[in-house]
């Protein structure tokens, strides 16, 4: 996308990354789509078609990207009664707890690990809850604790509620914001932390933007490491996949999303 925004300056953008090239290899190859906030800063915050494979489909037909870029830019103003019904949506009860806390929400689909964490419901080691209080160190505060990082709310396009999030390095002073490091919904943020035993949330970071860069579908990536290090657990050492993949590993975790977006795992691509 970032490549293609120079020279289409007023078009948006739908692409896949090498998942989808290797989509015999890859089966939740991924469709990154442009956003107004990702064209304007240049960071690496697409919003994904995801589940399904459908950056395979692309692959399929030798279709890198797709350009729209129409030579007509005018926009019809919605009917009154979608405004009306768009306020509704953005400001009611039923999306209060996936908006952002100054506007009177929650604090975004983030706070849904807030919610089911002292329940014990909170996936962890491939949905397997510890019982325990390990996942804290991934709820929004503790990390907004750290004073490590500036927390910023956008929205998919033309949406109202803004629930996911996105992390940038802190800076100090008046200064702008430091780098971005990654873009936070509940599911990427989960299943590839506490449901693969990381509870770590800078190396969190590293792993989602790892496979928003590969064009792998984060969640159905992190189910599938989850698995197969719950299955390398109980294996025996001569029976493991994937290296001996284990629960909170990052470096071998790493390493299999490269090695799955690359379409040289398929074994968990699969």
């Amino acid at each position: 996308i970032q490549e293609l925004h120079p020279r289409f300056p007023d078009a948006h953008f739908a692409v896949i990354g090498p998942a989808g090239e290797h989509y015999e290899q890859v089966r939740y190859a991924a469709v990154a789509l442009s956003t107004e906030n990702q064209l304007k800063s240049g960071d690496a915050k697409a919003r994904f078609c995801g589940r399904g494979g459908m950056g395979g489909v692309l692959g399929s037909k030798k279709l890198l990207a797709i350009v729209a870029d129409a030579p007509d830019q005018k926009t019809l103003p919605p009917p009154a009664a979608l405004k009306k019904l768009n306020a509704k949506v953005a400001s009611g009860d039923g999306s209060r707890r996936f908006r952002e806390r100054k506007t009177g929400g929650v604090g975004g689909t983030w706070a849904n690990a807030e919610a089911l964490g002292p329940a014990h419901a909170l996936p962890e080691y491939n949905f397997a809850p510890s019982g325990s209080d390990v996942s804290e160190p991934l709820y929004r505060p503790k990390v907004e604790a750290l004073d490590r990082y500036e927390i910023k709310a956008e929205s998919c396009f033309r949406c109202g509620i803004r629930c996911h999030k996105n992390l940038y390095e802190a800076s100090p002073g008046e200064e702008s914001r430091g780098a971005f490091r990654a873009k936070i919904d509940y599911e990427p943020l989960n299943l590839l932390s506490s449901n693969i035993g990381i509870f770590d949330v800078d190396r969190v970071c590293e792993l989602i933007e790892q496979t928003d860069l590969l064009g792998l579908d984060s969640i159905s990536c992190g189910v599938t490491l989850a698995y197969a290090m719950e299955y390398n657990r109980s294996a025996e050492p001569s029976r493991q996949i994937a290296g001996g993949l284990a629960y909170g590993d990052f470096e071998a975790a790493r390493r299999a999303i490269g090695s799955i977006g690359r379409g040289e795992l398929p074994l968990l691509g699969q």
